[in-house]
């Protein structure tokens, strides 16, 4: 359901740039703040989703199962995974979508939501580095096999994220000094940070089995 809401709003984001330019400053303020807003859903639902992937793979490793309960279990796995793939995918539209246009520095109380935005996208890329690593560690080489598919989508998509969600940060704050900018530039860095590590491939480290 989310992904629906998040293509329409990619949607209407798109048509926001072909406006006339008088009624552009309030129609990129409205697309922002839809940035905003979706970016905080899919947080909690990704959170969600990725906690559930946690808890499955767990049972995997603690119970004993049967053939057709593993495979069962496994296969939840995967369409949650896929789940979240779809949460991102869509995000991301929405995020390119508002990048695309000129992006005018925002004042006020909206300023006060760029730190907003990239600590949502910093837990996600926290939860999903956390989630692939506890997956890697606890499940078979043959359920891993199985999954890899869905953790390395989910995983490139976040790295993809990050880039366009730098960008439109940095031009929202635009050449604004004092106030929020401390604390995005400080964000920016550690989400960055955080991405730039997601898909590095560290010789025996838990990534490098997904990669």
């Amino acid at each position: 359901m989310q992904f629906f809401t998040t293509a329409l709003a990619a949607l209407s984001v798109s048509s926001v740039f072909a406006a006339p330019v008088e009624q552009r400053q309030v129609q990129i303020s409205t697309a922002v703040s839809t940035v905003f807003t979706t970016v905080a859903d899919v947080k909690t639902t990704v959170t969600d989703e990725l906690s559930e992937v946690a808890k499955l793979v767990s049972g995997l490793k603690v119970s004993i199962l049967d053939d057709a309960v593993k495979k069962q279990t496994v296969h939840t796995v995967q369409r949650t995974l896929s789940n979240v793939e779809t949460e991102l995918h869509g995000v991301l539209g929405l995020v390119l979508g508002t990048v695309t246009g000129t992006v005018v520095p925002l004042v006020g109380e909206e300023l006060d939501q760029v730190p907003v935005l990239l600590k949502d996208v910093k837990a996600i890329v926290e939860k999903v580095k956390t989630t692939v690593t506890g997956v890697v560690g606890t499940v078979t080489d043959d359920v891993l096999v199985t999954l890899k598919p869905e953790l390395k989508l989910v995983l490139g998509l976040v790295n993809t994220l990050v880039t366009p969600v730098v960008t439109l940060a940095t031009g929202l704050v635009g050449e604004v000094t004092g106030g929020v900018v401390p604390e995005v530039t400080s964000l920016v860095g550690d989400v960055e940070h955080l991405a730039g590590g997601l898909l590095t491939p560290v010789t025996g480290g838990l990534l490098s089995k997904v990669l």
